[in-house]
Parts: C-alpha cells; structure tokens; sequence
C-alpha cells in the first residue's frame, strides 16, 4: 500500500517523534511512504533555514499532487492544522483517497469538523503508541485486498443493450454481469490455463 503523509513544516522539530511513529505504524503494516520528506525537511530546517524558505514551491506543490493521485491513501498530521494540509485533503478527495486526519488536539472548534465525507476519518491523540494503533487501523480498514474497487469503463450501444437484456433476464444490475463475465473467464483460464 502506497501512502503520501502530510503534515505542517511549522514546529516541525515538536512533530517529528510523532510523525516517526506514523512513519513506523505504516513500515509495520507493509505500507510505503509516496515521498520520505520528513528526515530531508527536518535537516534542511536545522542546518540552514534560508534553504528552506527559498525551496522550489511550484515544485513542491506538484511533487505533493503527484504523490496524492498515485497513493492508496492519505494521512494528516493536522496538530498545527494549516492551509497546504487543506489544499492537500481536497485534492486527495478530489481523488477520492481514503483520508485520516489526526491530532494531538480537538477537531471541535476547527473548520475540518464540519467536513463529513465518508473517505475521511478524523481522530485525537494524546501518544506515539495511540497514534500507532489509530494508523495501523486505518490501514487495515482500507486495505485494498480487502475492499471492493470501483472501475468506471465506456461501452457501445450494443454492448449497453446486451447488458440492459441480461439485467432485465437475471435481475442482476449491469455491474454484477461484467463482473460474473470476467470471475467466469479467469476461473476458465486457471482451469484450463489458457
């Protein structure tokens, strides 16, 4: 599982132990990182600030959207809730990623409470090791081998009709027969191993 991890440069040096707990519940799980940032960021913030502030942000920004449209899903480190992070989780919902936004303080008085969308889970923290379970749930709750995907495809109008006739026969929708169609061929090909 791909995930992109997000989350303020601001106080960044009172994040990190916790931003590496996110990082090990991740590893723990089998997830991967779309981008390792936190080390890279960290040392530019300790050694030289002025690097920082001059980086590349149109850059940053793509590097950043690249990494949400090819993730499974998306984490947020919102304690110091900014606007990138918002910018960030509509992009992701755009998307449609599975999103979990997590803090060590309330979501009650901030405008991200009143976001209710299903892809988004919002949870408190107050340790590394809650935060690790909080994640390692997460994962395990949109693990793709354990959910149903969506595939969207064009069809001709022939093909539309056949299925229109065949939902209309077996009282199955549209999706259910390509579905059986395709579940058909890969049980005959491993049958007959074509």
């Amino acid at each position: 599982m791909l995930v992109h991890l997000i989350s303020s440069t601001q106080d960044l040096e009172e994040s990190v132990p916790f931003l590496r707990a996110i990082v090990k519940a991740l590893h723990d799980q089998g997830a991967v990182q779309a981008c390792s940032w936190i080390e890279p960021a960290l040392h530019i913030q300790a050694t030289n600030k002025k690097v920082f502030e001059s980086l590349n942000w149109d850059l940053v920004v793509q590097e950043n959207l690249a990494a949400i449209k090819r993730t499974d899903v998306v984490v947020v480190e919102a304690t110091n809730y900014s606007f990138s992070q918002g910018f960030q989780i509509a992009a992701a919902l755009e998307h449609k990623k599975p999103i979990l936004v997590v803090a060590r303080t309330s979501f009650k008085s901030r405008i991200i409470s009143g976001l209710k969308n299903n892809l988004v889970t919002l949870k408190s923290y107050k340790t590394q090791d809650e935060l690790e379970k909080i994640v390692r749930t997460f994962l395990r709750a949109n693990t793709i081998a354990t959910k149903d995907l969506r595939f969207n495809f064009f069809i001709d109008r022939r093909v539309h009709h056949y299925l229109q006739e065949q939902s209309e026969e077996s009282g199955k929708n549209k999706s259910e027969i390509v579905r059986d169609i395709i579940q058909r061929k890969i049980r005959q090909k491993d049958r007959y191993g074509e």
